[in-house]
């Protein structure tokens, strides 16, 4: 039996991608304290092709909504799409394109150019900004991730340590850290903090097939 997560990070042949699958749930601009960035954390040139985030995956038995990832014929870019109910029981839905930034420590989703169908459901962000998602995957095959984000990188940018801006409501709470520093610079800070301080709580996800 092959237990998912434990493959090698590598090229694979193209995935047959059926339309009506393309479903997916990632709640990836539900938090106030995440990062938006003018650039991403590494070049695409260095993009890694990651075949184990491929396919449908879900939260929760109970859950009506799914995440899908599937990958282009060539290359290391990627498309994430949503699919979830809204408050009023309605259908909403949600694309991104992405794209994988490893290092010896972590792997990161650069995730960008997101367009919702309903922005109270599924906030997408600053159009041209990317967010980012550090994943990996644990022993039962779960794909699990975590918003990057949080108080540190919030006193980062206070502090002059990292380019950027960062808003608060009239309590001082953080409502979004907005970054302009360059991809190094930020890759090096997060990769040297605590990762409580730069990675939001973590979501369980868990496969459900694929094409």
């Amino acid at each position: 039996m092959t237990i998912r997560g434990f493959g090698r990070i590598a090229d694979t042949p193209p995935m047959r991608i059926r339309p009506f699958i393309l479903l997916a749930i990632l709640p990836l601009f539900s938090a106030c304290s995440i990062v938006q960035s003018e650039n991403p954390l590494g070049p695409r040139s260095s993009a890694v092709r990651d075949a184990r985030l491929e396919g449908m995956w879900r939260e929760g038995k109970g859950d009506f909504g799914y995440i899908f990832f599937a990958y282009r014929p060539h290359g290391a870019d990627g498309s994430i799409m949503e699919l979830t109910r809204n408050d009023k029981g309605r259908i909403a839905s949600a694309k991104y394109d992405f794209y994988v930034t490893q290092t010896s420590k972590h792997a990161y989703l650069n995730v960008t150019n997101g367009h919702s169908s309903d922005e109270s459901t599924f906030p997408v962000g600053q159009a041209g900004t990317y967010s980012f998602v550090e994943y990996r995957f644990n022993w039962l095959g779960e794909l699990v991730y975590s918003m990057v984000g949080g108080d540190a990188i919030a006193k980062a940018v206070d502090e002059g340590k990292l380019k950027g801006k960062v808003d608060r409501d009239d309590k001082h709470n953080v409502t979004g850290i907005y970054l302009t520093d360059s991809s190094k610079r930020m890759l090096d800070f997060i990769e040297s903090s605590k990762p409580q301080g730069v990675f939001q709580s973590t979501t369980k996800l868990k496969w459900v097939g694929g094409p």
